[in-house]
């Protein structure tokens, strides 16, 4: 017989055990790019009496099931992140507490806000430098990590936000992540330690419900951006793609390579929009967000390559599931 389990860990302790006398229900979301990874835990109001825990703790969650191997029990977990305590507060009429907590990654000096120009220097010297300001190692994709960059300024942005434009400017995914500081092409989903993440084939019986929503492929033929040349003293259009109609970006970019990379990154970005779905299927956790998924058997109009973008698992005592949100990378 399978059955789900859950390990939980506080500052490194194992307190499965405790939590699951008065355990109500774990959801934790995995979201792409550095939007917070989030978990949040339910427990009956008694815990409150004995050990609730304290904002700032490290929480430890792993998922996934536990079979019989030689008359014997064993688990098969997987790890899918640590988490620091935001607030515990109480849920009025049910009495019960719930838990919040954000990926750990994402709390203190990476949200501190600096000024600095860089200038001259290729993104993976900006990602390393970055990464080791905050104690984390940096993880470049190789078609990423020998870009120069001629001049971006840092003006009252924190490092997170800066990561955030400069991502978004070369079609990339910036995100903290288990002491190391990812920045890798979209749609190439990477684990923490840079390694491709495994793909999940998905096929009729494997889900439970498919929500599908297919836009019109190629709706933009062409994409604009536009920077400002000293030399010409004038506004200079950059293009990708040809045709109409035609996205144009607004405002005006600090350089040509920046103009040519965020209509490149905008062009393909639009391409990937053509078709999203939201699965829900029985617990999964090997899916994170930016998990390739191949999707067979359900509508040839659907059917195909896509990248996970939201990844939610919820486990309670009768069960354990995840849904995804995805979009096509072709």
């Amino acid at each position: 017989m399978v059955k789900p389990v859950f390990r939980l860990e506080r500052n490194g302790e194992d307190v499965t055990a405790k939590i699951s006398q008065c355990l109500v229900s774990i959801q934790a979301t995995d979201e792409a790019g550095i939007q917070s990874d989030t978990l949040s835990i339910i427990v009956a109001d008694e815990l409150a009496q004995r050990d609730l825990p304290n904002e700032g703790e490290e929480l430890t969650l792993s998922l996934g099931y536990e079979f019989q191997q030689n008359e014997k029990p064993v688990q098969d977990l997987v790890e899918i992140g640590t988490y620091v305590i935001d607030a515990a507060g109480i849920r009025s009429g049910v009495d019960q507490i719930r838990i919040r907590a954000t990926a750990a990654d994402l709390h203190g000096s990476l949200k501190e806000h600096k000024q600095r120009a860089w200038e001259n220097v290729k993104i993976g010297e900006i990602i390393t430098t970055i990464a080791q300001d905050h104690g984390l190692d940096p993880v470049v994709g190789e078609d990423l990590a020998e870009i120069k960059v001629e001049r971006e300024d840092q003006i009252d942005e924190n490092d997170m936000q800066f990561l955030t434009r400069l991502a978004l400017a070369y079609n990339a995914i910036a995100k903290p992540v288990a002491k190391k500081l990812l920045f890798v092409k979209r749609g190439q989903g990477r684990t923490a330690s840079g390694q491709d993440l495994e793909p999940v084939v998905l096929s009729p019986g494997q889900w439970t419900e498919i929500d599908s929503d297919v836009e019109q492929r190629n709706r933009f033929k062409s994409v604009v951006a536009y920077y400002h040349d000293n030399d010409l003293g004038e506004r200079v259009q950059v293009q990708v793609g040809s045709g109409v109609p035609q996205f144009t970006i607004k405002g005006n970019q600090t350089n040509y390579a920046t103009a040519l990379s965020m209509a490149q990154a905008k062009f393909d970005d639009l391409k990937r929009g053509s078709v999203e779905i939201d699965v829900s299927l029985p617990g999964r956790p090997d899916i994170f967000a930016e998990t390739p998924v191949t999707l067979t058997g359900f509508r040839p109009t659907v059917d195909g390559d896509f990248t996970a973008s939201s990844v939610r698992h919820s486990y309670t005592s009768s069960g354990f599931k995840t849904t995804f949100s995805a979009d096509n990378k072709a």
